[in-house]
């Protein structure tokens, strides 16, 4: 069976404080989540311990690992992962792990210029703020 690359979304059904989401990536089959595999994150021991009270959210399928590395953290800027109240995630996933040859080539995710950049970068580029609002906030 071929291997997926895939970002995905978990979302505690019921949470023991304000977090209750996490935003990762995995490569792998999907039937893996929640069988062998529990996400690389904070939120791994509970999905482990209680695997019916985690809803998974399959985001994006992509073609590459790479690809999925780019998406996770696209999708983690969108809605501020790191210092969202909301989120499991602890940090925005690296740079390093995306060549910079595809950051390059990939559009802005919020005007669709030619080059990739975070939200913060976009502000200073374009000199106006966006702000995202989405059903993952």
């Amino acid at each position: 069976m071929k291997k997926l690359h895939y970002v995905y979304l978990l979302e505690v059904l019921t949470p023991w404080d304000e977090r209750n989401l996490y935003i990762g990536k995995h490569s792998g089959q999907i039937e893996d989540m929640g069988t062998t595999y529990f996400s690389s994150g904070a939120i791994s021991k509970y999905y482990r311990e209680n695997p019916n009270d985690v809803k998974v959210t399959i985001l994006h399928i992509l073609d590459s690992q790479k690809e999925a590395s780019l998406t996770e953290r696209i999708m983690q800027e969108l809605v501020d992962a790191k210092d969202n109240k909301r989120y499991f995630n602890r940090m925005i996933a690296s740079e390093k792990t995306i060549p910079k040859k595809m950051i390059k080539r990939t559009p802005c995710i919020v005007c669709g210029q030619d080059t990739y950049h975070s939200l913060d970068k976009h502000n200073k580029i374009h000199k106006k703020s966006y702000n995202i609002n989405t059903s993952l906030e």
